[in-house]
C-alpha cells in the first residue's frame, strides 16, 4: 500500500515536471518570436532603370590653323590627316602636332549604331578643282570591339560600314559609321579621323570650318 502511494507521487511529480518544461519551452519561443521578429511581415525594395541611348563627342574640335598649299614645290593640293594619335601633312605647311581625330563615347545603356552628317563638303569647304579637294573621315575603335559589324549585333538594317577606310562626308541624310556601338565601358569608344585635302586654286580663304552632327540609334 505504501509502495503504490509513494509511485503515485512519483507520477504526479513527473506530470508537473512535464507541464513545467512545456510551459517554459512556450515561453521562450515568445520571447525568441520577439528578440528575432521571425513573426514578423515581409518588406520590400522596388527601384526601376529606365533605358538610355546616348551618345556624347569627348574630343569634339579639331583645329588645324593656318598654312597655304606648297604650290612653289609642285604641290597641286596639300593633304592633312589624324589618327588616334597625331596627324600630319604633305603639300603644305599647316602643322600636324598634337592633331587627333574627334571621338565619340556611348554614354547610355543600350547599344546604338552612329551615323554622322557634316554641314559642309569637301566643294562647301574649298571650292577650287574638285579633283584636287576631299573632305573624308574613317571610324576607327578606340577600345576593342567598339565597333561590332551589325549583323552580330542584332540590327535590323545592318550596313555592315567598314573600319579605316575613307569615305566622303555626308552632307544630306547621315551616314551610318558604326552598326553597333556598345555600351559596356570596354568597348564605348570611336574615333573619327578626318582628312582635308586643299586645292592649290582653293576658292574660299580664311578661316573654313564644319559641323559634324552624330545621331545615335537605339538597338
Amino acid at each position: 500500500m505504501k509502495s503504490n502511494l509513494l509511485l503515485a507521487i512519483a507520477i504526479v511529480a513527473i506530470l508537473i515536471v512535464f507541464v513545467n518544461l512545456s510551459i517554459t519551452l512556450t515561453k521562450l519561443q515568445d520571447l525568441r518570436n520577439a528578440v528575432t521578429g521571425l513573426a514578423g511581415s515581409l518588406g520590400y525594395v522596388n527601384v526601376t532603370v529606365n533605358t538610355q541611348a546616348s551618345i556624347s563627342f569627348t574630343n569634339d574640335t579639331l583645329t588645324w590653323g593656318s598654312g597655304i598649299v606648297n604650290t612653289s614645290g609642285g604641290w597641286t593640293n596639300a593633304t592633312l590627316t589624324t589618327n588616334l594619335t597625331a596627324g600630319s601633312v604633305t603639300g603644305g605647311n599647316w602643322s600636324g602636332s598634337g592633331k587627333r581625330g574627334l571621338t565619340i563615347e556611348n554614354q547610355g545603356n543600350l547599344n546604338v549604331s552612329v551615323s554622322l552628317n557634316s554641314s559642309q563638303n569637301a566643294v562647301g569647304m574649298f571650292g577650287g578643282t574638285a579633283a584636287r579637294a576631299a573632305f573624308q573621315w574613317n571610324i576607327t575603335a578606340v577600345k576593342g570591339g567598339s565597333c561590332l559589324n551589325g549583323t552580330s549585333c542584332g540590327t535590323t538594317n545592318p550596313q555592315n560600314t567598314t573600319l579605316g577606310t575613307w569615305y566622303d562626308v555626308n552632307t544630306t541624310t547621315g551616314q551610318v559609321v558604326c552598326d553597333c556601338l556598345p555600351w559596356g565601358d570596354t568597348k564605348d569608344l570611336i574615333s573619327i579621323d578626318i582628312l582635308l585635302r586643299v586645292p592649290d586654286d582653293v576658292s574660299y580663304t580664311g578661316t573654313r570650318s564644319a559641323i559634324i552632327t552624330a545621331t545615335a540609334s537605339a538597338i
